[in-house]
This record gives C-alpha cells, structure tokens and sequence, in this order.
C-alpha cells in the first residue's frame, strides 16, 4: 500500500486507516515507538491499552531486520518487518 505525502496509515479495529501525519507533539510520541537510534534501530508493539490507567498493557521491542509481530487484538499477527522498518543500523 502506498501511502501519500504527508498522510500515515495504521490499523484500528483491523481496517487500515489513512489520515493527515501529525504535528510536532506527535512525532516526540512516534519517536518513542519507532526509534532509528536505539541500538541499531527498534519497533516498540504496545498492545491492551487502559485508558483508565494512561498505559498499556504489554510493550514488545524488536530491532530493525526483525519482524514485530502484533500479538493480539483486531490485528494479531500483523507483522512490522524489513520491508517497513528496513535493515538493523550500524
């Protein structure tokens, strides 16, 4: 799927979405969840989100190269790999 500038898509209640990128709050947050500098570059998977709570459930990092497997809910078994995330740097 190709994603036109300056939009993203994700995968709520499993149906792919396109909307507007967000701002600059949005990028601080996405950078903690996908991160070109951790160690060779990392996916953080946060699934069971309690709104209640302000957190999630489980967090799962993978490094770049690797697949991230989604491991529950609408999309389980949706996987973040190479093709997305590209090779492991450095």
């Amino acid at each position: 799927m190709d994603v036109p500038e300056g939009f993203h898509a994700e995968i709520p209640e499993g149906a792919i979405r396109t909307s507007p990128a967000g701002g600059a709050r949005h990028m601080t947050i996405n950078r903690r969840i996908v991160d070109d500098f951790d160690d060779g570059g990392a996916v953080t998977v946060l699934t069971g989100p309690g709104p209640e709570r302000g957190a999630y459930a489980c967090s799962v990092r993978t490094s770049y190269g690797e697949g991230a497997v989604i491991p529950e809910g609408p999309a389980k078994g949706f996987v973040i790999g190479p093709d997305v995330t590209g090779a492991r740097r450095g």
